[in-house]
């Protein structure tokens, strides 16, 4: 896909988005969106983004493509979303089952505590 493409050609050739955009004559939200798959590179452009890029307008034109979203796309990447946020909720609960169990054998040294003071207390008729 062209975004890909033309992102790792410009880290190649050290630019930044706006650097590039400035040396073709385009504006930054117009690579911005090239390099976010959503617009490929026009026509007239080829050229000097090829030249820029330090690629043959040949590879830059067998890369310029991108991919639409399809129903298909979109199931799977629900899908994925929500694989991670069950993982997620399964790591918290797991988070909350310790802490649960933390605090009742906390509860259980605190009642054997009291308990002990209470023994002590009637030992030495202190109640």
């Amino acid at each position: 896909m062209i975004g890909e493409y033309v992102r790792e050609q410009r880290n190649k050739v050290n630019r930044t988005q706006t650097q590039l955009a400035n040396e073709v004559g385009v504006s930054q939200s117009y690579l911005n969106l090239i390099e976010q798959n959503r617009r490929r590179i026009g026509k007239k452009y080829i050229t000097d983004f090829a030249k820029r890029l330090k690629v043959t307008e040949k590879e830059l034109k067998e890369n310029n493509y991108i991919v639409v979203d399809s129903p298909q796309r979109r199931r799977e990447q629900n899908i994925k979303l929500k694989k991670k946020v069950k993982d997620k909720i399964e790591k918290q609960k797991k988070e909350l089952d310790l802490l649960i169990l933390e605090t009742e054998e906390t509860l259980v040294y605190l009642k054997n505590a009291r308990k002990s003071l209470d023994s002590v207390a009637e030992e030495e008729n202190l109640c």
